[in-house]
């Protein structure tokens, strides 16, 4: 196969790929008869699934064929870039999948309601505090961070921890004991709450009201849970306290095991990051291909034994780790494992970096 017509096929193989992108998580408008949104969406993602899988096998045998030939390396190289993509993308729509199963699960438990908790005021709160018939009692007030408000003719009230009702009564308590009015009908309102942050690799980071008593872990769960490539044993809270930033790390697998003394109450404004385990990613003619979790230093021979070792096609010579590069293109470096075991080269076992893939091709000799 010519250079040129090799090019040509590769830049077809791609637009193929990609064209498939619009139809990722999304449902058709019209559904079939007895089929929900789920049910359609998951029918389109297995058989996006499918035709990614149809493009990786192809690309595979289509890299095997040149491995013998002279010349094709950086055809080669960006032959296993779009076989990665057809990979990644099939895994995507995996998930994907699973996603829409879950979503099909809540549908059907939507009809249990939660129990009801009445909300008690905390700090950074904002409250709207209406007195019948008294337009000067009636404020907006912000709950300071020491749980007090500040209110006219009273002045200071403490109020954390009170529902809105226990606010009510106290406050219609201090009007009447200090003969500011007889009867005061007196209402409160939550306007809006305080608040935490929940970011990085958790299903759904924003901001969430802080609504009473919270840990971490109800705080994790309000953003829907961690992401596949979060490490939960490396999580921070960033905390200011008396005008200083403070950062607490946390090992939430402790918490997971039910070890005592770890459990962590969220303060108003805290912001939670949760980061992302290095991993990296083994595939092609390997015995069990895979993703490993880069814990330690690991090599890149090393990342092939945790893969099972080499199968009996594997062109070992023609292994490539594809690299992430911020700000440009993926970078392919070339391993030549005789060179590594034969002639004791070892500064040629490249330690991996988080988001390393190791492509090990088939040969067809």
């Amino acid at each position: 196969m010519g250079k040129k017509y090799l090019t040509l096929t590769a830049i077809i193989l791609a637009a193929e790929l990609f064209a498939a992108l619009p139809c990722m998580g999304k449902a058709p408008k019209q559904a079939k008869a007895g089929y929900g949104v789920c049910d359609v969406a998951i029918e389109c993602l297995e058989n996006k699934k499918k035709s990614y899988d149809s493009q990786a096998y192809e690309l595979n045998r289509e890299i095997a064929r040149l491995q013998e030939k002279q010349d094709a390396e950086a055809e080669m190289d960006q032959l296993v870039i779009y076989f990665i993509e057809a990979q990644n993308m099939s895994a995507l729509a995996g998930k994907q999948i699973q996603d829409y199963l879950k979503k099909k699960d809540q549908i059907e438990l939507a009809g249990s309601e939660p129990d009801y908790v009445e909300y008690r005021i905390s700090a950074h709160d904002e409250l709207q505090i209406n007195v019948y018939g008294e337009p000067d009692l009636t404020k907006t007030v912000r709950v300071a961070a020491d749980g007090t408000i500040s209110y006219p003719l009273i002045g200071k009230v403490n109020v954390d921890g009170l529902t809105t009702q226990g606010l009510e009564e106290k406050l219609s308590k201090l009007l009447i004991d200090g003969g500011y009015i007889v009867n005061p009908q007196v209402s409160v309102y939550v306007e809006r709450f305080s608040s935490v942050s929940i970011l990085g690799e958790v299903r759904n980071p924003g901001s969430y009201e802080l609504k009473g008593r919270l840990s971490i872990m109800d705080a994790i769960a309000q953003a829907d849970g961690f992401n596949i490539d979060a490490d939960i044993n490396n999580v921070k809270i960033l905390r200011i306290e008396d005008g200083q930033q403070k950062t607490i790390n946390i090992k939430l697998g402790d918490i997971k095991k039910g070890m005592e003394g770890v459990e962590i109450i969220l303060k108003p404004n805290d912001t939670i990051f949760v980061e992302k385990i290095g991993k990296a990613t083994v595939l092609g003619e390997v015995t069990r291909p895979g993703t490993f979790e880069l814990k330690d230093r690991i090599t890149v021979l090393e990342a092939i034994a945790m893969a099972g070792g080499f199968t009996d096609i594997a062109a070992i010579n023609g292994m490539r780790i594809i690299r992430e590069n911020p700000g440009s293109k993926k970078k392919v470096i070339r391993i030549n494992v005789t060179d590594v075991i034969s002639r004791g080269k070892k500064e040629k076992d490249i330690d991996l970096v988080p988001g390393d893939i190791v492509y090990v091709p088939e040969s067809l000799f």
